[in-house]
């Protein structure tokens, strides 16, 4: 088995503070992919107004452009979540790392992935993952140590990690920087080549 890997010294992180979250600060989720069915946002979307539900404070930014756009903001709209929900639509890879550098968390409700990079990208930036089970994802992340990894299509789930997370800085802390200690072990270019020259 030879995985996929990233530049991890692209994405690289710099020192950033672990806030507690509050009204003011709210908790910054991230979401990085193609806007289309298989990424599960309406399952993030519901996941989150049930966060909202419970008065957690946060903002979520969706960078990613698609077909299913239309689909997705009508879900933000049904769900009354447009002041919470934002598309930031295609970002280049320089603000893709921006985003992770200043997110709290990052969001993949997917219902079908193969393993997915952003995932890594963001393990990368320190930024602890919380994901579904699908496909290739519980080998990407490592349930409780580098974030969660629950049910795919389970709301329930990914409200109870994301307010987890919410209230505990110091788990966001040692879930993000365990995220980039594996990156480094196990999922790095130059090990990629190194593995598919001996193969």
């Amino acid at each position: 088995l030879i995985p996929p890997a990233i530049d991890a010294g692209y994405f690289r992180p710099e020192p950033r503070t672990t806030a507690e979250v509050t009204a003011e600060r709210p908790l910054r989720i991230l979401s990085v992919g193609r806007l289309e069915w298989k990424k599960g946002y309406e399952s993030a979307l519901l996941a989150l107004r049930s966060l909202r539900g419970e008065g957690v404070p946060f903002e979520y930014r969706i960078a990613g452009d698609g077909d299913y756009l239309g689909a997705v903001a009508f879900a933000r709209y049904r769900l009354k979540l447009e002041d919470k929900v934002q598309f930031l639509g295609s970002l280049t890879r320089e603000q893709i790392r921006r985003e992770m550098q200043e997110a709290d968390v990052l969001l993949h409700a997917a219902v079908s992935e193969g393993f997915c990079n952003a995932v890594l990208e963001a393990q990368a930036m320190e930024l602890p993952v919380v994901c579904t089970d699908a496909d290739g994802l519980p080998e990407n992340v490592s349930d409780g140590e580098t974030g969660f990894v629950v049910p795919r299509r389970s709301p329930a789930a990914l409200t109870e990690k994301l307010s987890l997370l919410a209230g505990d800085a110091a788990l966001r802390r040692r879930l993000g920087e365990a995220g980039r200690r594996r990156v480094l072990a196990h999922f790095q270019l130059a090990d990629q080549i190194d593995r598919f020259e001996r193969f």
